[in-house]
C-alpha cells in the first residue's frame, strides 16, 4: 500500500507488546518481556520525518537513529524503545508500511527474553552505503547493504512476507529467476574484468 509520509510530519509511537531496553552484544537492544506469536504486531515506530538532504546536518555519533521510509524521506528518533532495535541477518520481525503508519510485526515466534531484531536492508535503497554487520547470526552477510544487493533468495522471502516497502518493490521488476541467474554470473564477470565490483560507502551510519 502506498504511504502518505511527508517531510515535517510526525509519526506517533505506540507499543503493542511488553518490551524492555537491555545491554546486548551490540551495546543496547530491545528484549521481549513476553512470548510473541508470528504475525503479531509488536509496535508502531514514531518520530519526525526528514528529507534526505537534512540528514547530514542532524546525524552524529550519539544521534544516528535515522530510518529510510521512502525514496528521499527518513524517520528520525522517537526517544522510545524503537530507537534501540538492532539489525540481524536472521531477523524475527519486519516492518509493515501502511498509509500513514509504520508497524513492526513478528515474522517468527519470539520467546520471552529474546532480542527483537529486523533486517535493516529491507528499507535501504539508493544513497545508503555499506555498514559492517556484527549480528552474529549463522547466515550473517558481514555487510548491511541496499535491498537490491542482498542475495535474491533472501529478497524473495522478504517480499513474500510483505515486509518490503513499495519504494523498493518498484525496483524489483526483474523476475526473481532472472535476477538469480544474473547473480550467479556476477563473480565471473568481475574476474574477467580483473577487478571486483565494489560499492562506495557514502555513509556508515545505522539506518
Amino acid at each position: 500500500m502506498a504511504n502518505s509520509f511527508h517531510r515535517g510530519a510526525y509519526l506517533e509511537f505506540r507499543i503493542e507488546k511488553l518490551l524492555r531496553i537491555a545491554s546486548c552484544s551490540n551495546g543496547k537492544g530491545v528484549i521481549s518481556s513476553e512470548d510473541i506469536q508470528a504475525g503479531d504486531m509488536i509496535l508502531f515506530l514514531g518520530g519526525p520525518i526528514f528529507s534526505e538532504n537534512e540528514i547530514p546536518f542532524l546525524a552524529e555519533p550519539t544521534n544516528d537513529y535515522f530510518l529510510q521510509i521512502d525514496e528521499d524521506l527518513y524517520l528520525g528518533p522517537s526517544g522510545e524503545v524503537d530507537d534501540y532495535i538492532n539489525h540481524s541477518c536472521n531477523p524475527n520481525t519486519g516492518l509493515v508500511f501502511s498509509e500513514n503508519r509504520l508497524g513492526m510485526k513478528a515474522i517468527d515466534f519470539i520467546p520471552k527474553g529474546s532480542e527483537i531484531t529486523y533486517d535493516y536492508s529491507t528499507t535501504m535503497h539508493g544513497s545508503w552505503g555499506t555498514m559492517t554487520c556484527n549480528c552474529g547470526a549463522p547466515n550473517c552477510r558481514k555487510k548491511i547493504i541496499n535491498f537490491i544487493e542482498i542475495p535474491v533468495s533472501i529478497q524473495q522471502r522478504y517480499l513474500e512476507l510483505g515486509i518490503v516497502p513499495d519504494y523498493i518493490r518498484h525496483h524489483c521488476t526483474q523476475p526473481i529467476a532472472q535476477r538469480a541467474f544474473s547473480e550467479t554470473l556476477r563473480p565471473a564477470i568481475s574476474c574477467a574484468r580483473g577487478r571486483a565490483m565494489r560499492r562506495s560507502a557514502c555513509r556508515l551510519r545505522r539506518p
